[in-house]
């Protein structure tokens, strides 16, 4: 979807006049006069009104709606802020009416007798319109959680008790996928690549800020976090993990686990990147305490793909007895574990994967375990590559593997069509007595209620044991042409003993295609709340 900032009409001047004819003299000290006498601005001083407000609105919540995009029939367009606001306040618009195409993914605006989506409105001065919108997807889109201007409309508005935005504070732009563990009586959150508002290159070995615990902060459907950021001295964000060699750090795996002297610690894996995607450099960092940054802990041997820090989730509680003993890593499933100890985190011989492999199978030639009846053995095993979606159905189109055997089969639980499975993350989920995955989708498919995606359908699925086996999922929420990915769910805010749950992710037009980018939205976190008992319902 093209997209573009809506810009007001004004007087650009310049610094080297020298003559000015007499009738543009006369308008130029017409315009002075206004403006030192604090004026209304009518003919031929129009450039100065009180804005035009509209809050699109959600018709279930009354909350305003994030990411709602209005378009007049001269193709300016507008995108609401986390509040659900758009200023309008183009002088050449005032007491006109306006009509507005409405569009917004997972939302569904009215249409007219022709069947044109939108509504019509009049622009008048310092007055403000609500226009509900039917929410058809299941995940509520709350608010953008990171990035510059998250309540840009509503504060020109003047809307009151408004929640600070502390990344103005820090000049970040944009945010990429979120970690977040407990550790010291605070949350520690961490993202990927922050470009600044100074300039696109800004920080690329990861941003960090704290928050108080869940118990001490607001809901988050009242409000997005407020992150209070580790800045350098001149303000700007610090790197988190600057660990050696070229290119930009990512990391994935964050955890907090007691070492040898039962000392809490802070633990994360990195990847060095190059080329922009391929890892070249793994290993463990550690959290100093004292630089509030983090330091190498170990690396692994070269050219021996560590599966957990790439952009991995760590599920720390588990409910089956003897699973508490282990970390497991979730991309989106927990099928790779290592014992929670100190030294077994910094020993890659030790991390362990739930498999079906045989030992002599190789990637050239795969073979699967099976004992003498046939039957496939699912073992956790070390020194095996982590099952996949993707893996799996390579074994099912050489036939090495049937589609009931599949420890991974997703398929939309309304039309039984597969689907395709990228990132995300799980937890355990006390309300449904299940482990909850919310992944997203790759090659997602158009129809009649979706745009089809590379990567901006997000989806949920259950399993009755950390091991699985997954089958059925239920679409939460889509993006249109927009990607959105690495879908993070946050346990530790979830209500009503996990009924209501939370998870945020990136939306981008990375991998998408498209050529223009959503003013403010790109390259950052959005949040939505999921009510698990409408999916029950479905």
């Amino acid at each position: 979807m093209p997209v573009s900032h809506s810009l007001s009409n004004g007087f650009h001047g310049t610094s080297k006049v020298l003559i000015m004819e007499r009738p543009l003299a006369h308008f130029a000290w017409s315009l002075i006069f206004c403006l030192m006498a604090g004026m209304s601005l009518a003919d031929p001083c129009q450039a100065a009104h009180a804005p035009f407000g509209i809050r699109m609105t959600d018709r279930a919540t009354g909350r305003g709606i994030p990411l709602v995009e209005l378009t007049s029939t001269t193709h300016e367009k507008w995108f609401t802020d986390s509040a659900g606001w758009v200023v309008i306040d183009q002088p050449d618009l005032m007491g006109r009416e306006l009509h507005l195409t409405i569009e917004s993914p997972g939302y569904l605006a009215p249409k007219d007798g022709f069947g044109i989506t939108g509504q019509r409105v009049k622009v008048e001065s310092g007055k403000q319109v609500t226009i509900s919108l039917e929410r058809q997807q299941l995940a509520e889109r709350l608010y953008r959680t990171t990035g510059h201007g998250i309540f840009r409309a509503a504060r020109r508005l003047e809307i009151p008790d408004l929640p600070q935005e502390p990344a103005a504070a820090a000049s970040i732009a944009g945010c990429d996928s979120v970690l977040v563990t407990r550790y010291r009586n605070q949350l520690h959150w961490f993202w990927g690549d922050t470009p600044s508002l100074e300039y696109p290159l800004g920080n690329f070995h990861m941003t960090g800020a704290t928050t108080p615990l869940p118990a001490e902060i607001p809901p988050l459907d009242q409000q997005p976090p407020f992150y209070h950021y580790f800045v350098k001295p001149d303000g700007a964000v610090k790197p988190m993990m600057p660990m050696p060699g070229d290119g930009p750090t990512w990391m994935g795996g964050l955890l907090t686990i007691r070492d040898t002297t039962s000392q809490e610690r802070m633990v994360a894996g990195y990847s060095k990147i190059k080329n922009g995607l391929e890892s070249y450099r793994w290993g463990l960092a550690v959290w100093n305490d004292t630089q509030n940054q983090f330091e190498p802990l170990c690396e692994f041997p070269a050219g021996k793909s560590f599966y957990p820090i790439s952009q991995n989730h760590v599920l720390q509680t588990t409910t089956e007895p003897g699973n508490d003993r282990y970390l497991y890593f979730c991309q989106p499933f927990p099928l790779v574990r290592v014992l929670k100890s100190w030294e077994a985190i910094q020993a890659i011989d030790r991390y362990e994967s739930y498999s079906c492999e045989a030992a002599h199978s190789t990637e050239e030639a795969p073979a699967l375990d099976r004992d003498a009846k046939g039957h496939l053995k699912y073992e956790w095993k070390r020194g095996f590559k982590p099952l996949t979606s993707a893996r799996l159905q390579q074994w099912i189109k050489l036939g090495l593997l049937k589609e009931q055997e599949s420890l991974i089969a997703l398929t939309d639980r309304s039309t039984g069509k597969p689907i395709e499975v990228h990132y995300g993350s799980t937890t355990w989920n006390p309300y449904c007595k299940q482990y909850i995955t919310i992944f997203s989708q790759l090659h997602g498919e158009k129809s009649k209620d979706r745009t089809a995606s590379m990567l901006g359908n997000v989806w949920l699925t259950a399993a009755p044991s950390l091991t699985g086996p997954w089958s059925k999922a239920t679409l939460l929420a889509t993006h249109g042409h927009y990607s959105f990915y690495n879908p993070l769910q946050h346990p530790e805010f979830s209500e009503q003993e996990g009924r209501m749950i939370y998870f945020e992710g990136t939306f981008t037009r990375s991998f998408s295609g498209l050529t223009q980018s959503v003013p403010l939205y790109e390259y950052n976190q959005l949040m939505y709340r999921v009510d698990l008992d409408r999916i029950k319902a479905e």
